[in-house]
């Protein structure tokens, strides 16, 4: 918080979304917004720990970078629908299968870590028993 304006800092570790990957993620971003109140005006921004950088040579090297999220009235009107939409898709499901079909070797990695090691359900998992 600064005396002219809250900022709300979502740090992530992987490399700088896409223009498309933005406006999908900034949603998180949106929300935690709706959820202050305040006279003040909010900033939303993404700070890349780890974003990669072109050097002269080609090769690559991390820089942490911030982007500052724009956003209007609208978006934040938006995403209480899209909110709202997601909770009753997931109230509605009767089965979370641990779903593989179509993933390459690179995305079912990724769809382990986080059954291994982020879900909080993993020691309770029926669909991924924890540690197979």
């Amino acid at each position: 918080e600064t005396d002219e304006y809250y900022n709300i800092v979502d740090y992530k570790t992987g490399n700088k979304y896409t223009k498309k990957e933005m406006d999908i993620k900034k949603r998180q971003l949106l929300l935690y917004h709706k959820a202050i109140k305040t006279d003040k005006p909010i900033r939303l921004f993404f700070y890349f720990v780890k974003a990669e950088e072109p050097k002269a040579d080609g090769k690559k090297y991390r820089k942490p970078e911030i982007v500052e999220i724009e956003y209007t009235e609208q978006d934040l009107l938006d995403v209480s629908d899209w909110a709202v939409e997601v909770i009753k898709e997931i109230e509605s499901c009767k089965d979370f299968p641990y779903v593989t079909t179509g993933m390459n070797e690179k995305e079912l990695k990724k769809q382990d870590f986080y059954c291994q090691y982020l879900c909080s359900h993993r020691f309770a998992c029926r669909i991924k028993p924890y540690g197979k």
